[in-house]
């Protein structure tokens, strides 16, 4: 029960002191870094005989078909680069599909709805096999410049709970504290952000911090850093404030901007 009181504080409480209500739509798409944003995850394994190459195809009926009926979302891919599976545990599914803005639930209400989405829905079954979840995100640290003009990029994964003893509200003053470090000294990092379930995320820790940074090599200077005294900072956090899993890399694509 408490996992589930701290997720509702999260909801209502955001990472950060941003406004709520900002709506300056500075990364496109009706998402601002300066609120939270709805977001649609979709955990897919592509079927057999089938590629990437028919996911994309898939997509771009997709994206005229939301704009078609006025629901257009801005669509990322995550691949993974460097994961935590292995040979005992491999990584089960091919690649997520993040839809994300103000438009998510209108655009489940239509695709379930209207008549021409039939033939992509069957389609998209055809393609992949996806489990679904809805959560949000709230970015801490941005460079607005830089993220909307990048397609290409990498994120950082790394899923916490918070500490037994440790508020929703302790983690807001540490986070505003490191996003400050960070826009004083990025060390390669273009964004920061929280994702947190909403549904479909019993199974899965409270919350995930998303590192995005603009290439390899940027991620590559990033861990210098924590080699040469990042490490502590680190080390603090995961000791006073969350208890985190360890991180993963993504390669992350922007598919789709409205």
């Amino acid at each position: 029960m408490k996992k589930y009181l701290l997720i509702l504080t999260l909801l209502t409480i955001p990472f950060s002191n941003n406004n709520v209500f900002a709506d300056d739509n500075n990364l496109g798409g009706g998402v601002s870094s300066n609120a939270p944003f709805a977001i649609n995850a979709n955990i897919c394994k592509l079927n057999e005989g089938k590629t990437m190459e028919d996911y994309h195809s898939l997509n771009d009926k997709f994206y005229k078909w939301t704009k078609k009926h006025d629901v257009e979302l801005t669509v990322v891919s995550h691949i993974p680069f460097y994961s935590n599976g292995n040979f005992n545990n491999p990584v089960k599914y091919d690649f997520i599909e993040f839809l994300i803005g103000p438009n998510v639930g209108k655009t489940w209400d239509k695709w379930l709805s209207k008549k021409d989405a039939e033939t992509l829905r069957n389609e998209w079954a055809d393609v992949a096999t996806c489990y679904v979840k809805a959560a949000s995100g709230n970015f801490l640290y941005a460079n607005e410049d830089v993220l909307n003009k990048r397609d290409l990029r990498y994120a950082e994964w790394n899923w916490c709970n918070i500490r037994e003893g440790k508020k929703a509200e302790d983690l807001i003053i540490e986070h505003n504290r490191i996003a400050n470090n960070i826009a004083e000294s990025p060390n390669g990092i273009i964004g920061w952000l929280t994702f947190v379930p909403h549904l479909g995320g019993a199974n899965l820790p409270t919350f995930a911090h998303i590192v995005l940074y603009p290439d390899v090599d940027s991620v590559m200077k990033n861990k210098m850093a924590e080699r040469n005294g990042g490490w502590k900072d680190r080390r603090d956090y995961e000791t006073e404030f969350a208890q985190c899993n360890g991180s993963s890399l993504m390669q992350e694509e922007i598919l789709y901007r409205p």
